[in-house]
């Protein structure tokens, strides 16, 4: 978002837009940012590191207690 100075670009949008003024150019540039964010937000996600949980079983002591829970 910095480096395409989406920040900027919205608050400028925000400024406009807490004065009173709309039309129809801002709606268009409101759904541009939109999709932008959307954008950049899907391709952050896909760089983060996923874990992968549940791979280690309880304990036979503990397993009926969390088919309980699970259970609920």
């Amino acid at each position: 978002m910095r480096d395409t100075g989406f920040h900027q670009r919205y608050e400028s949008l925000k400024a406009r837009v807490d004065s009173g003024v709309w039309n129809d150019g801002m709606i268009e540039q409101y759904d541009k940012l939109d999709q932008e964010d959307c954008l950049l937000r899907d391709t952050v996600e896909q760089g983060i590191r996923k874990l992968h949980m549940g791979g280690v079983p309880w304990s036979p002591k503990l397993q009926p207690f969390r088919d309980t829970i699970e259970l609920w």
